[in-house]
């Protein structure tokens, strides 16, 4: 997989506009590892965010992954992927995930059901409402993208369908 550089400056954006808080834990290059994530107490965050790639999986549900850092600080190869499984473990308690990245939100269809996948991962290991994408999505126009939802999430304190469809709305005026 190719490298995202505009995810570092996505989140970056959104730690500005959130401010330095203790609310906030930003995991960025070596840092956005599995390791690192598993041992942060999501359960703490009402937001959380992802800026990656993501592969779905249309026979296996559980096998849908963000892809995180390979390799640690000193160059060592390490598991980079957080699967649907794994996310299925966890107990949340936030109010919103947001998966920036392409295809987010594809999985497997049941009836009924809609996409079975990371979406429905994180829906079900307690998130409230996660916001993902259906398509492929450039890096860069996705970092402005969510710096735009986000300054209106937190700083206009918009809900998050309003923020979104509004910085959409701002961005396609651009």
């Amino acid at each position: 997989m190719r490298r995202l550089p505009a995810a570092a400056a996505e989140a970056r954006g959104i730690v500005d506009l959130a401010g330095s808080s203790s609310g906030v834990l930003p995991l960025i290059g070596f840092d956005a590892s599995r390791s690192r994530i598993e041992s942060a107490s999501l359960e703490e965050f009402r937001v959380i965010h992802f800026a990656t790639h993501a592969i779905a999986d249309s026979q296996d549900p559980a096998l849908a992954m963000l892809a995180l850092s390979r390799f640690d600080a000193a160059g060592n190869p390490i598991d980079g992927t957080l699967r649907s499984y794994d996310i299925g473990e966890w107990r949340l308690n936030a109010d919103l995930v947001v998966l920036s990245g392409c295809e987010t939100a594809l999985g497997r269809e049941l009836d009924g059901e809609g996409p079975m996948g990371l979406s429905h991962a994180f829906l079900r290991s307690g998130a409230r409402s996660v916001v993902a994408s259906l398509w492929k999505v450039p890096d860069s126009s996705t970092a402005v993208l969510m710096r735009e939802f986000y300054r209106q999430l937190l700083v206009n304190k918009l809900d998050a369908p309003s923020a979104l469809l509004l910085a959409q709305q701002t961005i396609r005026h651009q």
